[in-house]
């Protein structure tokens, strides 16, 4: 009796252990921006925006983009070639911010943007539109165009296809929810995405952007060695340039970096004027028109 009953015990602990250790993994591995999550509350709501996607025919038509096959070889957008006839793109370049670090110094790179009357394109991720869903507005109403830039932040190549579509269709849903705003473009996190990304930005009729300058600023965290890192990058018509917003000095890094493109010749528009939405070949990551 004694033996079984120990042997019970010894059980129960192992039981409990086990638990234990499951639990504790898997609130470790939990993104830090999932934690304080209602995942009830997500569910009920997810469900309830999932309706108006149940025939993608009518997310086109309010999109007016193509379906999915129409996107020639599904190569992600880096640069646009722009030909010297083309009016509307000549002399334009597109200031593109990956809005996915914090939302403390948006407000002051607004008026930045403003100062060089420069309309730029934002790419979100959950974490800000949570964060601060106010800000959406205001990026909107200032003239500027938001984009996806998924909802977790994870490397896309290789992901798996259910988290890719989840991870793209998801912050669709609760910006077509919150805003009533259809985004058109998509950015895959740090730039890793494989064929399959591609195939499933089509699928919600995404256009995958890229960039062909890129500030690093994430990476020098400097202002001087940003600078002279960016201009030493080849700028022409049909450009793009990647900012990201977190840091203390991007206001100044904006408003100068700004002010070379404009000495050089340059305007700003956003990325959605500057890609071709239909008509054309992608090759190398530059977009051509095709006459």
């Amino acid at each position: 009796m004694i033996k079984s009953l120990l042997k019970s015990k010894t059980i129960l602990f192992y039981v409990v252990l086990i638990i234990f250790l499951y639990s504790f993994i898997s609130y470790a591995y939990t993104p830090d921006y999932l934690m304080d999550l209602d995942l009830n509350a997500f569910e009920r709501r997810y469900q309830n925006i999932k309706k108006y996607e149940s025939d993608i025919k009518v997310i086109q038509n309010e999109l007016k983009a193509p379906d999915a096959a129409s996107f020639i070889d599904g190569t992600v957008i880096k640069k646009v070639l722009v030909k010297d006839d083309d009016e509307s793109r000549l002399n334009k370049i597109a200031i593109t911010i990956d809005d996915s670090f914090t939302d403390k110094y948006t407000e002051e790179i607004l008026d930045v943007l403003d100062k060089h009357n420069c309309k730029a394109t934002f790419f979100i991720t959950y974490k800000l539109l949570v964060a601060n869903p106010h800000r959406v507005f205001e990026i909107v109403d200032r003239g500027h165009e938001i984009a996806n830039h998924s909802m977790t932040h994870p490397p896309f190549k290789n992901l798996h296809v259910n988290r890719k579509e989840w991870e793209l269709s998801t912050l669709n849903d609760w910006v077509k929810t919150l805003t009533g705003i259809n985004m058109s473009l998509c950015r895959f996190p740090t730039g890793s995405y494989d064929k399959e990304a591609v195939k499933v930005a089509n699928k919600y009729n995404l256009y995958p952007i890229g960039w062909s300058i890129d500030t690093d600023d994430w990476r020098f965290k400097d202002l001087d060695k940003i600078y002279h890192h960016t201009i030493a990058q080849k700028v022409e018509s049909g450009s793009i340039v990647l900012f990201h917003n977190g840091y203390v000095f991007s206001k100044d890094l904006f408003d100068k970096l700004l002010t070379y493109y404009e000495n050089e010749g340059y305007s700003f528009i956003k990325t959605s004027d500057l890609i071709y939405k239909d008509n054309y070949v992608v090759k190398n990551g530059v977009q051509e028109p095709i006459k």
